[in-house]
């Protein structure tokens, strides 16, 4: 079956990963498992200048596995990320890209073998 769920909401930051950590141990998406099949898509809203330190101070400790703040925390097969106006795409720390932009969970494509 298929689900589908559309946000529209102004944004500070959105984040998709399928780890635990990015960026020198940030903990943008929180606690995930890594053989689930869903991407870990994590919405920070337009945050006031008070609640940004609050927010941002926890990315080396709990990360957004809470969802406080406003963040919220999504899980999904697939992400289709679209703005009016072409945003920056970024993907562990390059520009790569613009929006519209569809990020897709391509499970069990990397096999693993170990040396007897």
């Amino acid at each position: 079956s298929c689900h589908e769920k559309t946000i529209e909401s102004p944004l500070l930051a959105l984040f998709v990963g399928k780890g635990i950590y990015a960026g020198g141990g940030m903990k943008f998406c929180g606690w995930v498992s890594l053989d689930d099949g869903l991407l870990d898509v994590t919405l920070i809203p337009k945050l006031t200048p008070l609640k940004l330190p609050l927010v941002v101070s926890g990315l080396y400790t709990h990360g957004f596995a809470k969802e406080h703040f406003g963040v919220k925390k999504i899980q999904t097969k697939e992400v289709l990320i679209s703005s009016p106006s072409k945003i920056p795409i970024e993907l562990d720390g390059e520009i790569t890209g613009t929006t519209d932009v569809k990020i897709t969970v391509c499970e069990k494509i990397l096999p693993i073998c170990f040396p007897r």
